[in-house]
C-alpha cells in the first residue's frame, strides 16, 4: 500500500512531457492565509517568451525569499488528475491536481501561522492530530458569510484580492478555477466543497440507478465520470473504539485577540452575586479542593473534518465548589457573565443550572501543568460539552445575576457543524490503497453534550451518503464529555476513486446540513485504488 506523504500536494507529472511548465513560489501576504484560496477573475494573458524569462529569474528570488513557505502555484495548464484516479476526464476536463487550497499550499499552517496587523497577532496552533488547515476550519462561523457578522471581518474580497495581486499567482498561470467550480445548478462553488459531492461527475445525483446507466451506455469507468466506485453498504471489519488523550502540540489553540501578559503581581479573581469572599488570588484558588476533568473541546464553529479539536486533563476548581467557597449564591442568581484581561468576550448570559450539570470547571492546569500564555495563563473557565467560544481565557471575573440566560449551549443555534463532528485521522485525499489490500480506516465523532445530546455511533458511506454502514459508540464506558476514536478495516474490490464520508451520530436524531453544498454533514476523504 502506498500513501502520498502529508501536505505533498499534487503528485507532479513527468517535467519531460510539459518542459515549459512553471510551478512559482508565490508571493503571497500574510492576508492570503485564512486560507481559503478563493479566486475571481480572468485568465490571465500568456506571457512572451522574454516575459517568460523574467518571470523564471523573479521565481528564483522569490524562492529565496521565501525559502519554507511551501507555497507554490500550480499553473491550470499543467492537467494532473490529483488526488483522482488518472484518467483523461480526471486529468484533462476536471483537471482536479491544479485545483483547491492543497494545489498550491503544501502547507496552510505555515501561510496562515503569522497573521499580523499593525500590533494586532490572531494566536492560533499548529493543526492537531497529523492534519492541516483548510478554509474550513476559518468558516462558517467566523470569516464568511453571517458568522463575520458578530465575529471576525468577512475575508471573500481580502483573499480574492491577495491572490490576484501576487505576480507569481498570475504569471504562474492561476485562473478562477483554480479555487472555484460550477455545480450542476450553474452556481458558482468552491472546488474544495464540489469534490466530495455526487454531482461532481455533472448528475445531481451519482450514486442513482438512472445515472449509472447513462453512464453505462458511455462506456465509462465504473460507470462514473469520474471513475468514482459507488459502494452500497460498504463492508467493514471490527472497530476498536478509544478516548486517547492529545499531546500537548496537539491541543487546540486559538487566542483571538493574541497571546495576553498577565500582570501576575496584581492578578486577582473577582466574583459579585455571592454571599461571601468576593475576591481571589491565584494561590488562593490553588488551596481549595482541586478537580480534574478529561473534557474534549473544539472550535464552535469549524467545519467537517477540522484540526480544531482536542481531548486533555484540565485541573482546577469545580463551579460548585468555588461557589460554596464564596459563601453560596445570593437569592436570584441564575445566570453567570465572565470578563477577561484581554477584554475579549461575547457578552454571554450563561444559565448557572446547565453550567452546574456540565461539571464546569475554573482551570488553572492542563495536561499537568500550568496553562501557556495561548491557553488563557493564569486562569480559563472551561465548560464540558460546549464549544471553544464560551471558555474565557484570561478569566478575571465571574459576574452572577438575575437577568435570563442568552446562551443555554451551543445547540440553541441549531444543529453545526461544531455540536456534530466527525474526522479521519491518517488518510488523506490522494491516498492509495490496492485491491484485495486491507485499509486501515481511523477516525472520531464528537458531540456536545449540553442539552442532552450523546454520541451514539459514527456512520460510514462509500456511496455519496445512500446507505450508511454504523459503528456503534453507546458503550457505557466511554466518557461522553470526550471524542470517541474509532479504528475499523475495509477492502476494496474494485479499482478507481472512492469517497468515503463518516458522520457522527446524535442520540436525539439531530443531523448537520452543510450551508455550501445542501448536503447532509459529513467528513469526506478520496482514496485512489488501484489493480
Amino acid at each position: 500500500m502506498r500513501t502520498r506523504s502529508k501536505g505533498s500536494g499534487p503528485l507532479p507529472r513527468a517535467s519531460a512531457r510539459r518542459p515549459w511548465r512553471k510551478r512559482l513560489v508565490a508571493t503571497v501576504a500574510v492576508l492570503a492565509v485564512a486560507s481559503c484560496c478563493m479566486v475571481a477573475g480572468c485568465a490571465p494573458q500568456q506571457a512572451s517568451s522574454q516575459d517568460s524569462a523574467s518571470a523564471e529569474n523573479e521565481a528564483t528570488e522569490a524562492t529565496a525569499s521565501l525559502e519554507g513557505t511551501s507555497i507554490m502555484v500550480h499553473a491550470f495548464t499543467d492537467n494532473d488528475a490529483g488526488p483522482f484516479t488518472d484518467t483523461w476526464y480526471n486529468t484533462n476536463v476536471l483537471n482536479a491536481g491544479s485545483r483547491g487550497c492543497s494545489s498550491c499550499h503544501a502547507d496552510m499552517y505555515a501561510t496562515i501561522s503569522n497573521i499580523q496587523i499593525g500590533d494586532y497577532k490572531h494566536i492560533i496552533g499548529k493543526p492537531a492530530n497529523g492534519k492541516d488547515y483548510t478554509y474550513r476550519e476559518c468558516t462558517p462561523a467566523c470569516h464568511m458569510g453571517i458568522g463575520a457578522a458578530g465575529t471576525g471581518p468577512a475575508l471573500e474580497d481580502a483573499i480574492h484580492s491577495i491572490h490576484f495581486s501576487s505576480e507569481a499567482f498570475v504569471d504562474g498561470g492561476g485562473i478562477c478555477e483554480s479555487c472555484h467550480a460550477y455545480n450542476a445548478a450553474g452556481e458558482l462553488v468552491l472546488w474544495d466543497d464540489l469534490k466530495y459531492t455526487a454531482e461532481l461527475g455533472g448528475y445531481p445525483n451519482q450514486s442513482s440507478e438512472i445515472t449509472q446507466g447513462w453512464n453505462a451506455m458511455r462506456g465509462v469507468q465504473n460507470n462514473s465520470l469520474v471513475d468514482v466506485v459507488s459502494t452500497p453498504n460498504i463492508e467493514l471489519g471490527a472497530a476498536e473504539l478509544s478516548q486517547p488523550l492529545s499531546d500537548d502540540d496537539d491541543i487546540f489553540v486559538a487566542a483571538n485577540v493574541g497571546a495576553w501578559e498577565v500582570d501576575m503581581s496584581t492578578y486577582q479573581l473577582t466574583v459579585s452575586g455571592v454571599n461571601g469572599k468576593s475576591t481571589w488570588t491565584i494561590d488562593e484558588l490553588k488551596e481549595l479542593p482541586a478537580t480534574e476533568k478529561t473534557i474534549t473541546q473544539d472550535c464552535a464553529g469549524q467545519g467537517m473534518n477540522g484540526a480544531l479539536i482536542s481531548n486533555f486533563t484540565v485541573t482546577g476548581v469545580s463551579l460548585s465548589d468555588f461557589i460554596e467557597a464564596c459563601g453560596g449564591l445570593q437569592d436570584g442568581m441564575v445566570t453567570l457573565a465572565t470578563t477577561s484581561d484581554d477584554q475579549f468576550s461575547f457578552g454571554f448570559m450563561l444559565d448557572v443550572g446547565v453550567l452546574l450539570e456540565q461539571d464546569t470547571v475554573i482551570g488553572y492546569a492542563v495536561n499537568g501543568h500550568d496553562l501557556t500564555a495561548n491557553q488563557g495563563y493564569p486562569v480559563t473557565l472551561y465548560i464540558p460539552g460546549f464549544g471553544g467560544n464560551v471558555s474565557t481565557k484570561y478569566l478575571t471575573g465571574l459576574t452572577f445575576s438575575s437577568e435570563a440566560a442568552t446562551y443555554h449551549d451551543n445547540w440553541m443555534y441549531g444543529a453545526n457543524a461544531g455540536n456534530l463532528n466527525a474526522g479521519w485521522l491518517g488518510i488523506e485525499d490522494g491516498y492509495e490503497a490496492k485491491v484485495g489490500e486491507t485499509v486501515e480506516l481511523a477516525g472520531w465523532g464528537y458531540v456536545h453534550t449540553a442539552g442532552g445530546h450523546n454520541l451514539t455511533g459514527v456512520a460510514i458511506s462509500a456511496d455519496y451518503g445512500q446507505t450508511w454502514t454504523t459503528i456503534d459508540m453507546t458503550d457505557k464506558s466511554l466518557d461522553p464529555d470526550q471524542w470517541v476514536q474509532f479504528k475499523t478495516t475495509w477492502t476494496p474490490e474494485k479499482a478507481g476513486t472512492y469517497v468515503l464520508k463518516v458522520k457522527a451520530l446524535d442520540n436525539t436524531g439531530a443531523t448537520f446540513t452543510n450551508a455550501y453544498t445542501g448536503e447532509e454533514g459529513a467528513a469526506s476523504v478520496i482514496v485512489k485504488v488501484t489493480e
